[in-house]
């Protein structure tokens, strides 16, 4: 029998289909019939150990640990979706990881304490204010200190109704197509439009309106972190108006906690074997789709911020 390395054996088996699992610590195989040759299996019981502790190691990863540094003391790695992410950007895909939410919001509203609140998730979440760039060629994320958040504030109320569409419409445009600078730029944008007066079911009342436009980008938040923001602000902003304590306790851990997880476990022989599969299952996709998409893709411009004038 030919010797073989373990990283050779791996090889061996994903050419053949031939998947490995660990039930109730034994090792067991799937194969399609006659895949296991009498080589492969003597291969396979000389490495059984090594392959039992490799599918151990791949099915339950390390604790997930706050890190031990201190925020902005060093770069720390992306996880992989942001890897992605950021390599999409680089070939001008920007506004397409853009995500932009507007909540219509009416009676009074403390335009100071919604600031105040913005700043107080910013401080909570490092990931709305980390930064990423090149390190030895590499893209890392740089967690950078709390800093004031500035909520833009637009005054429509003087504004015909047909004015003030518009001036949403626009709003609602720029903040979409906004080109974030994901090296300084803080991942959380904000503009509060004030509309003016708006009629409520008691006769000779009114109320004001406003409309207040969130803008994220993709490398740091989904649709579930969205609601979750919007929930917490609301929290947040009504401690702060009622002069009370603020709700949440500190976080004890932060995305950049997982990426580092997520960095340290799917690493050498336990990637590569997860990569083997993939690449096996994968090895009759086709390597072009041809969707029906009649879209010239331009490079994206940064967009100007505000209302038409009027």
């Amino acid at each position: 029998m030919v010797t073989v390395t373990q990283t050779q054996l791996l090889d061996q088996l994903a050419q053949a289909g031939v998947l490995l699992q660990l039930e109730h610590g034994r090792l067991c195989t799937l194969a399609p019939p006659g895949a296991i040759t009498a080589e492969l299996a003597a291969h396979i019981r000389l490495y059984k150990d090594q392959l039992c502790d490799l599918l151990l190691r791949s099915s339950q990863p390390p604790p997930l640990l706050p890190r031990n540094t201190a925020p902005g003391e060093r770069a720390l790695p992306l996880s992989f979706g942001q890897e992605g992410i950021w390599f999409l950007e680089q070939l001008g895909s920007a506004n397409a990881y853009t995500s932009t939410a507007f909540l219509p919001l009416r009676g009074h509203l403390d335009s100071d304490c919604l600031e105040q609140a913005f700043s107080e998730i910013i401080r909570r979440q490092e990931s709305l204010r980390t930064t990423f760039r090149l390190v030895a060629g590499e893209a890392q994320q740089v967690i950078q200190p709390p800093r004031q958040f500035r909520l833009a504030l637009v005054d429509l109320r003087h504004r015909s109704a047909s004015v003030q569409a518009e001036a949403i419409d626009c709003a609602i445009a720029n903040a979409a197509n906004y080109q974030y600078d994901l090296t300084q730029d803080l991942m959380l944008r904000a503009k509060l439009l004030q509309l003016g007066p708006y009629p409520t079911a008691s006769a000779g009342e009114a109320v004001e309106s406003y409309l207040l436009l969130l803008t994220m980008h993709h490398i740091v938040s989904d649709g579930w972190s969205f609601d979750l923001l919007v929930q917490e602000l609301a929290t947040i902003y009504g401690a702060l108006v009622q002069d009370k304590p603020l709700p949440y306790p500190p976080l004890a851990l932060q995305y950049a906690d997982f990426a580092r997880w997520q960095r340290r476990w799917l690493q050498n022989d336990v990637v590569d074997y997860q990569s083997r599969y993939w690449r096996k299952q994968l090895a009759d996709a086709p390597t072009q789709l041809n969707l029906p998409l009649p879209i010239i893709r331009v490079p994206p411009k940064r967009a100007t911020v505000g209302p038409p004038s009027v």
